[in-house]
C-alpha cells in the first residue's frame, strides 16, 4: 500500500513539474511577442519622426504616414493575435488563462478597429478588455507560481494592485473633470501621469514574463 502511495506521489510530482515547465516555456514565447510589439511601436514612432523631419509637410508626408501606420497596425495585430492564441492554449492549466486570452483578443481587435473607426465606444470597450486581461492573467500567474517562486508570484499581485491604483486615479480625475470643468489643467496633468503609469504596467509585465519563465524553467531542470 505504501509503495502504491509513493508511486502515486511521484506521478503527481512529475505531472506538476511538467505543468510548470510547459507554462514556463510559454512565458518565454509571450515575452518575445511582447518585446516584438514594443519594438514595432518604437520603430514606428522613430520612422514617423524621421519623416516629419526629412519629408516635411504636404500630401507626400500624409501618404507615407498612412502607409506606415497601416503596416504597423497590421503587424501589431498579428503579434497580439499570436499572444492571445498562446495564452488561450494555456487554458488546460486554469480558466483564468482562457478568460485573459479572450479578453486580450478582444482588446487587440478593438484597438485595430479604433484606428479606422471614429467611435469613442470602441476605445472604451478596448480599455475595459485590457483591464480585465491584466487582472485575470495576473490571477493565473499568481496561482501557478505560488509554489514555485513566491517573490515572482507576489510580483504579479503587486502589478495588479498598481494597475488598480492607476485606474482609480484616472477614474477620479475623469469624474472631477466632468463636474469641475475649471480644473482642466489639473485633469490633464493627472491624466498624463496615468499614461506614464500605463507605460510602467507594460514594462513591468514584460519583466514579469521573463522572470516567470526563468523561475519555472529553473524549478524544473532537465
Amino acid at each position: 500500500m505504501s509503495d502504491f502511495r509513493e508511486g502515486q506521489s511521484n506521478f503527481m510530482q512529475l505531472d506538476h513539474m511538467a505543468r510548470v515547465r510547459d507554462i514556463g516555456l510559454k512565458m518565454m514565447i509571450l515575452f518575445y511577442l511582447a518585446i516584438a510589439d514594443v519594438l514595432i511601436t518604437f520603430f514606428t514612432g522613430l520612422t514617423a519622426i524621421d519623416d516629419l523631419i526629412h519629408v516635411g509637410s504636404g500630401e507626400r508626408l500624409v501618404d507615407k504616414l498612412v502607409i506606415l501606420f497601416v503596416v504597423a497596425s497590421v503587424l501589431s495585430f498579428a503579434v497580439s493575435l499570436a499572444y492571445s492564441i498562446v495564452t488561450i492554449r494555456l487554458c488546460k492549466y486554469g480558466t483564468p488563462f482562457l478568460v485573459s486570452g479572450i479578453f486580450y483578443l478582444l482588446f487587440s481587435i478593438c484597438n485595430l478597429l479604433d484606428m479606422y473607426l471614429d467611435t469613442g465606444w470602441i476605445g472604451i470597450i478596448s480599455s475595459v478588455c485590457g483591464i480585465l486581461y491584466i487582472f485575470k492573467f495576473s490571477e493565473a500567474m499568481r496561482e501557478n507560481l505560488q509554489n514555485v517562486d513566491f517573490v515572482v508570484s507576489s510580483g504579479w499581485d503587486r502589478l495588479r494592485t498598481f494597475y488598480f491604483i492607476v485606474l482609480g486615479i484616472a477614474g477620479i480625475a475623469l469624474i472631477c473633470n466632468i463636474f469641475l470643468p475649471l480644473m482642466t489643467d489639473v485633469f490633464l496633468l493627472v491624466y498624463g501621469a496615468c499614461m506614464i503609469g500605463e507605460l510602467i504596467v507594460s514594462i513591468w509585465t514584460v519583466i514579469l514574463l521573463y522572470k516567470s519563465y526563468k523561475a519555472m524553467v529553473d524549478y524544473t531542470p532537465r
